[in-house]
């Protein structure tokens, strides 16, 4: 029986083959991310030792970085709005 830690390494494992497949899809020709999942892979990958490398990639996904470089408030901020455009986006639809 595999442990959830393996499992996750395993999913994540897959979504970064399936990014693979299509990488012109996620990626400029600068290397730089142009998928919102490419976005949140490079902000992971810096994140941790030179979260500063990850700004550029987080101004897609507002607030992912700001608790990193200490500005909480702004991050506070940021997943307040996504909290209230999420409550909209099911008022509105009705998602199933």
């Amino acid at each position: 029986m595999r442990s959830d830690l393996e499992d996750r390494d395993i999913r994540t494992r897959q979504a970064e083959a399936l990014m693979k497949l299509a990488s012109w899809q996620y990626w400029n020709r600068d290397g730089s991310p142009n998928h919102p999942g490419a976005h949140l892979l490079s902000i992971h990958a810096v994140e941790k030792v030179q979260p500063d490398r990850a700004v550029k990639a987080a101004e897609r996904l507002l607030g992912h970085i700001d608790v990193r470089l200490a500005c909480q408030h702004k991050a506070i901020t940021a997943y307040e709005h996504a909290v209230h455009a999420e409550e909209a986006y099911i008022r509105e639809d009705r998602p199933a």
